[in-house]
């Protein structure tokens, strides 16, 4: 199964990654064949009225999976954020697993809980 982690290593700048800690460019063959490559940086996190860290939605499109948060972990300017993506359909409790077990240093430095976002009904 291909797993990618989207956004900051170390340092400021979102990069698309394997699990080798390898960058892919937006044109290479890795980064065409997931479904959401325009909408990584940010459009795939939860959109309110604030940046809440921590709080994941998850996508599922074409045989791929993802969740993304808004994360400040390592960037603290605002629209930094995570995307986990995996090939295959998953639930949220599977790809948080996926990820921490891929990426285990990213996830390690989480200060924060990761929830999969709840949008509230309108009573």
């Amino acid at each position: 199964m291909k797993v990618y982690y989207f956004g900051c290593v170390e340092q400021a700048g979102h990069y698309l990654w394997d699990t080798r800690f390898q960058r892919h460019y937006w044109g290479s063959a890795e980064a065409l064949s997931i479904p959401w490559l325009d909408k990584l940086d940010g459009g795939l996190c939860p959109v309110h009225n604030r940046e809440v860290e921590g709080e994941a939605l998850l996508h599922v499109m074409n045989g791929w999976t993802a969740i993304a948060f808004w994360d400040r972990s390592v960037d603290k300017r605002g629209k930094c954020n995570s995307s986990f993506i995996a090939e295959g359909v998953h639930t949220f409790d599977e790809m948080r697993k996926i990820a921490e077990e891929n990426f285990p240093k990213v996830w390690s430095r989480f200060p924060f809980k990761i929830t999969e976002f709840q949008a509230k009904q309108n009573p």
